[in-house]
Protein backbone atom coordinates (compact mmCIF):
# COMPACT_ATOMS: atom_id res chain seq x y z
CA UNK A 1 0.00 0.00 0.00
CA UNK A 2 1.35 3.34 -1.06
CA UNK A 3 1.96 6.04 1.69
CA UNK A 4 -0.12 8.61 -0.04
CA UNK A 5 -3.50 5.48 0.04
CA UNK A 6 -5.96 6.50 3.18
CA UNK A 7 -4.91 4.13 6.06
CA UNK A 8 -8.73 3.12 6.18
CA UNK A 9 -8.10 1.11 3.36
CA UNK A 10 -5.37 -1.06 5.30
CA UNK A 11 -7.96 -1.95 8.47
CA UNK A 12 -10.57 -4.82 8.04
CA UNK A 13 -13.05 -5.58 9.59
CA UNK A 14 -15.25 -9.16 9.22
CA UNK A 15 -18.56 -9.54 9.97
CA UNK A 16 -19.63 -13.18 10.80
CA UNK A 17 -22.84 -13.84 10.02
CA UNK A 18 -24.60 -15.31 12.93
CA UNK A 19 -26.28 -18.06 11.38
CA UNK A 20 -30.10 -17.11 11.46
CA UNK A 21 -29.64 -13.71 9.54
CA UNK A 22 -27.11 -13.50 6.51
CA UNK A 23 -27.23 -10.02 5.67
CA UNK A 24 -23.94 -8.12 6.00
CA UNK A 25 -25.26 -4.99 7.26
CA UNK A 26 -26.54 -7.05 10.12
CA UNK A 27 -23.42 -7.18 12.49
CA UNK A 28 -23.11 -11.06 13.89
CA UNK A 29 -18.91 -11.70 15.92
CA UNK A 30 -17.66 -8.63 13.95
CA UNK A 31 -13.72 -8.52 14.24
CA UNK A 32 -11.37 -5.67 13.31
CA UNK A 33 -7.86 -6.46 12.11
CA UNK A 34 -5.21 -4.01 11.51
CA UNK A 35 -4.12 -5.62 8.48
CA UNK A 36 -5.72 -7.57 5.17
CA UNK A 37 -2.76 -10.50 6.09
CA UNK A 38 -3.77 -10.53 9.75
CA UNK A 39 -7.51 -10.57 8.81
CA UNK A 40 -7.04 -13.67 6.20
CA UNK A 41 -5.03 -15.54 7.98
CA UNK A 42 -7.67 -16.10 11.06
CA UNK A 43 -10.34 -17.07 8.65
CA UNK A 44 -10.79 -20.34 8.11
CA UNK A 45 -11.46 -21.72 4.14
CA UNK A 46 -14.96 -22.72 4.95
CA UNK A 47 -16.39 -20.01 6.20
CA UNK A 48 -15.87 -18.46 3.09
CA UNK A 49 -16.86 -21.39 1.35
CA UNK A 50 -20.56 -21.18 3.05
CA UNK A 51 -20.53 -17.59 2.40
CA UNK A 52 -20.74 -16.67 6.37
CA UNK A 53 -18.01 -13.75 6.51
CA UNK A 54 -18.51 -10.14 5.26
CA UNK A 55 -15.50 -8.40 5.02
CA UNK A 56 -15.03 -4.64 4.31
CA UNK A 57 -12.25 -2.71 4.98
CA UNK A 58 -12.87 0.73 7.29
CA UNK A 59 -13.17 3.13 4.21
CA UNK A 60 -16.43 1.03 3.48
CA UNK A 61 -15.28 -0.91 0.27
CA UNK A 62 -16.29 -4.50 0.12
CA UNK A 63 -13.62 -7.44 0.22
CA UNK A 64 -14.87 -10.30 -1.53
CA UNK A 65 -13.24 -13.42 0.02
CA UNK A 66 -12.35 -16.78 -2.15
CA UNK A 67 -10.03 -19.28 -1.61
CA UNK A 68 -6.71 -19.34 -3.51
CA UNK A 69 -4.89 -22.68 -5.36
CA UNK A 70 -3.79 -23.55 -2.46
CA UNK A 71 -6.60 -23.48 -0.04
CA UNK A 72 -5.94 -20.53 1.57
CA UNK A 73 -8.08 -17.35 2.27
CA UNK A 74 -7.61 -14.53 -0.43
CA UNK A 75 -9.23 -11.35 -1.12
CA UNK A 76 -10.96 -12.19 -4.94
CA UNK A 77 -11.45 -8.37 -5.32
CA UNK A 78 -12.92 -5.48 -4.04
CA UNK A 79 -15.83 -3.74 -4.63
CA UNK A 80 -17.77 -0.04 -3.89
CA UNK A 81 -20.37 -0.56 -1.71
CA UNK A 82 -22.66 2.22 -1.85
CA UNK A 83 -23.73 1.67 1.96
CA UNK A 84 -20.29 0.84 2.89
CA UNK A 85 -19.41 3.60 4.76
CA UNK A 86 -22.46 3.24 6.86
CA UNK A 87 -22.54 -0.77 7.40
CA UNK A 88 -18.55 -0.14 8.85
CA UNK A 89 -20.11 2.31 11.28
CA UNK A 90 -22.95 0.93 12.07
CA UNK A 91 -25.75 3.54 11.11
CA UNK A 92 -27.38 1.17 8.85
CA UNK A 93 -28.39 -1.33 12.11
CA UNK A 94 -29.13 1.97 14.22
CA UNK A 95 -31.08 3.73 11.66
CA UNK A 96 -33.45 0.53 11.63
CA UNK A 97 -33.71 0.01 15.04
CA UNK A 98 -34.92 3.15 15.17
CA UNK A 99 -37.97 2.70 11.90
CA UNK A 100 -38.91 0.12 13.84
CA UNK A 101 -39.97 1.79 16.96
Amino acid sequence: MSASSNWLEEVVILNDSNGSEIDESIPGDVSIYRSEGDALRELEPWAVQHSQIFAFNAAGERLVLGLGEAGQVIIARREECQDGSEIVLGRELINGLRSQR
